[in-house]
Order: structure tokens, then C-alpha cells, then sequence
């Protein structure tokens, strides 16, 4: 890889830094998959565009991977460079009137920004009590729950392109949608953003915060999982119920099954693979298109690949 001795030219650890076949199943919260070749993390935004810039000028695959909670890495891991947000940390805010303007980076955990609004007594985030993982994953995947999403607070967004091209993305520009962004795409990475919350009384937001938290009771979050796998095909048919009707529930492949909690979720355990989720994700959209015609989108992002089904 003589890319590699290149890249490693401008490392500092003030900048960033470089780490070699290292395992991503440390950085994921299935706990599977393989190595990154070579894995980065930058330390500021103008990091990250010279590693954006980097990787296009050398033709090098470049993966963003955030608090890896949403993704299944392949169990051979992934070529290339693989981009580590959690050195993306910064956070400020300002208070104008009843609004609180808050400046959070990408690689900024989500579950700890809940924290911060609650001690506050800011309102916006109380929907978003249990769901782990970073902003800039949030942003990717319109992560939400109880009717609410992160795109509802969102005033601005920045994006590193391919090109190492800095975007501001502003409201106007941004779609949200039911587990959709527009802003999201592989060849850029969400860099920083502008959340608008209100300021409201403490104890009214931790009070809708436990009532929220009390929901996600019903789902497995104590086990090795990524979440939700597929996205409802709307908004009245969720995909947990037609897994369930389906009698997905308990079905496994090697060392992942479906949760007997809530049926749209995998668990894992021991000696997993990844290739066993994978091929367990294809047994149950089997399943559910035979029952019900209706075919499941994966809520879960697949890193790297070929994937194979094996029956």
C-alpha cells in the first residue's frame, strides 16, 4: 500500500492519526466483523477534507463509521481507509430568548447530548432516550422515535465532500424523512451541525424523557444488536410485527437470532459472524415477502462484502 506511507506524511496527533488492521468488531455494537486496513481519526473538520481529498486523488474506498450502532461489517473488514468520527467531539451553545442553539460535531455521542439537555432542562431531545450511537449517525439515518426525529431540530449541517469541498447545508437545503436524509451519501462525511432546542423546565423534560425511556423496555437493549434491521413499510404496518406474524421470532442462524423481545432485532452471541446475521436478514425478508407480499428495507447499513446468503 504504498498510499499509506503518503497519508502518513501529514499524521500528528494533533491532526490525525493512523492505526493499521485494526479490528472493527471493537467498533461495532454487533461486536463483529474484520479489520480496517488502515483506520484514521481526525481531530478537526480540516482533517477530514484532507482525507477526503486523499483518498479521491488516490482512488483509495474510503467508510465513515461513526458509533457504529446501525452496521454490519463484513467478516473479511473493509479496504481502504476507514474514517473514525469519535476524535469529533467539540459542542457549544448559545441561548437566544426561549431558543438554545446548539453546535455539536459528528462524532459527538448522541446519548450524552440527551444528558446535557436534560441537566439543562432543554426540550427537543426527550424522544431520542435510549438510542445510542453519534450525531452525525442520528443525521444519516434520521434517527427518531415516538413520532419525533433529530431532521425536526436540525437548522444547519456541514458536510465534507469528495473533493474535500466544505458544504453548509442550510434548513432549506435539507430533506428529512422517515430514516432518510438527503445529506447522507458515501462520498461524504457529516462534519458538524446546528440543533435548535427550547428551554423549558427540568423537571417537565426528565418526566417525558423516563416516559420515553420506559418504551424502549420492549426491545433487547441489554444484547448485542444494531438496533432495528428494517424500516416499517409505513406508518400504520411496522416490521417488527410482520416478522412476528411471520414467525421470524427465535429463528437463528448460526450464532445470531431474532430477539423473542421484539422480533426486529438480531441478536448476537459468541462466536457470531457477521455472515450469519446477514444470512439471517435474508431468511426473515424471505419469510415476511412469502406471508404478506411486502418487501422489507434494511433499517441497517452492510460495510463492505460480497455478501452471501447461505440458506
Amino acid at each position: 500500500m504504498q498510499w499509506l506511507s503518503k497519508l502518513k506524511r501529514n499524521q500528528s496527533d494533533d491532526y490525525y492519526e493512523i492505526y493499521e488492521n485494526v479490528s472493527l468488531s471493537s467498533k461495532t455494537s454487533f461486536r463483529l466483523g474484520g479489520p480496517a486496513k488502515v483506520y484514521v481519526c481526525p481531530r478537526s473538520e480540516r482533517a477530514v477534507a484532507d482525507i477526503m481529498s486523499f483518498s479521491s486523488k488516490e482512488d483509495v474506498p474510503l467508510w465513515v463509521l461513526g458509533g457504529g450502532t446501525n452496521v454490519l461489517v463484513h467478516d473479511d473488514g473493509l479496504p481502504g481507509i476507514v474514517v473514525g468520527t469519535s476524535k469529533l467531539r467539540d459542542i457549544t451553545w448559545e441561548i437566544r430568548g426561549s431558543d438554545v442553539y446548539v453546535f455539536v460535531y459528528s462524532g459527538f455521542a448522541l446519548p450524552e447530548l440527551v444528558a446535557i439537555a436534560l441537566k439543562n432542562g432543554w426540550s427537543g431531545l426527550e424522544f431520542a432516550a435510549g438510542i445510542p450511537g453519534t450525531v452525525g449517525g442520528a443525521l444519516a439515518g434520521n434517527a427518531g422515535a415516538n413520532g419525533r426525529a433529530v431532521g425536526d431540530l436540525v437548522e444547519w449541517v456541514k458536510t465534507v465532500e469528495k473533493n474535500g469541498e466544505v458544504i453548509q447545508w442550510e434548513k432549506n437545503d435539507l430533506v428529512f424523512s422517515y430514516r432518510y436524509s438527503n445529506i447522507y451519501s458515501p462520498d461524504r462525511v457529516i462534519s458538524q451541525s446546528c440543533l435548535k432546542l427550547k428551554v423549558s423546565e427540568t423537571r417537565k423534560v426528565m418526566d417525558l424523557f423516563m416516559e420515553y425511556k420506559k418504551r424502549r423496555k420492549m426491545q433487547p437493549m441489554k444484547k448485542r444488536t444494531a438496533g432495528c434491521v428494517f424500516k416499517n413499510p409505513s406508518p400504520d404496518m411496522s416490521a417488527g410485527m410482520l416478522l412476528e406474524r411471520a414467525g421470524c421470532k427465535g429463528l437463528s442462524k448460526g450464532g445470531a437470532c431474532v430477539s423473542n423481545v421484539h422480533a426486529n432485532f438480531i441478536e448476537v452471541e459468541g462466536d457470531a459472524k457477521a455472515s450469519d446475521v446477514y444470512s439471517l436478514i435474508e431468511c426473515c425478508k424471505e419469510r415476511v415477502y412469502a406471508c404478506f407480499g411486502v418487501s422489507l428495507e434494511l433499517e441497517i447499513r452492510l460495510f463492505g462484502g460480497p455478501w452471501v446468503y447461505v440458506e
